[in-house]
């Protein structure tokens, strides 16, 4: 965060939205490269073209790529398989569907 420029000089706010555009950007981008220089076109104004940048947006480039779910069976599987009683939410959802005994 310290690499943004002061607001006085550049009135930029890194909101909720601006963090969801990078995320898009970052999940419809080919590779690393192609999403620093697409993120540089867009706000290299707002922030300092240095390796700490750099570095920083690898690391959100990684963090969005892999940030892909398994889904809702994993997520059961995986918590019947540590001994832990499911949420009662969905035992009510499996009793419904008889897939729970």
């Amino acid at each position: 965060m310290k690499n943004l420029l002061t607001l006085k000089s550049n009135p930029f706010m890194l909101s909720e939205g601006v963090m969801s555009e990078i995320d898009i950007m970052a999940k419809e981008a080919r590779n690393v490269k192609e999403f620093i220089k697409e993120f540089m076109a867009e706000y290299g104004d707002k922030v300092k073209d240095n390796a700490e940048t750099k570095k920083w947006l690898e690391s959100m480039y990684k963090d969005a790529v892999n940030e892909k779910s398994k889904g809702l069976w994993a997520n059961i599987h995986a918590k019947r398989k540590r001994g832990e009683k499911p949420a009662r939410k969905i035992i009510t959802q499996l009793k419904k569907m008889r897939l729970y005994v």
